[in-house]
């Protein structure tokens, strides 16, 4: 008996991406689960195809990282959109390659992995945002690091 062929993959297309600023962390430490840090998410800026705006310096990334060494992300924020629309962000995901201790001088950068399922909570002039299935990616950010600040590359992709 053969597998039945998937024949309806579904395609991805872009949104829009954010460049985070986030403070370095705040250690809870060892919960029995992982290592819990938060990290708070003090500003940035959102472009791309369908939306641009300022990243507001409210939320924070409430990351665990579990003993098998990958991280559950779970940061919630809000944006500003340029026409003056306030946007909330649950970004919930599964980063490889992260150490649960921060790292030293000499440290390689670590080969990142990171793949989030956003929601969004969004008014009524950008509802295609509470209506449509988003797919994202992480990356380090390409704005320089401010006052110990660092920034981190996200990009969203809606689900055709």
């Amino acid at each position: 008996m053969s597998s039945p062929v998937m024949e309806h993959a579904p395609d991805l297309r872009a949104a829009f991406a954010a460049e985070v600023q986030v403070r370095l962390p705040y250690v809870v430490g060892d919960t029995g689960a992982g290592v819990r840090r938060v990290f708070p998410i003090v500003g940035g800026r959102v472009f791309g195809p369908r939306l641009t705006g300022t990243v507001l310096p409210v939320g924070a990334d409430w990351s665990l990282v579990r003993p098998d060494g990958i991280t559950e992300v779970q940061a919630r924020y809000a944006f500003l959109t340029d026409d003056g629309h306030v946007v909330d962000i649950l970004n919930v995901g599964l980063m490889h390659g992260l150490s649960p201790r921060d790292p030293e001088p000499g440290d390689p950068e670590p080969d990142l992995w990171c793949r989030t399922s956003p929601k969004f909570e969004a008014p009524a002039p950008l509802r295609w945002l509470n209506d449509e299935v988003f797919v994202g990616t992480y990356a380090p950010g390409t704005d320089p690091a401010q006052q110990g600040d660092f920034t981190v590359r996200l990009e969203f992709f809606t689900v055709d």
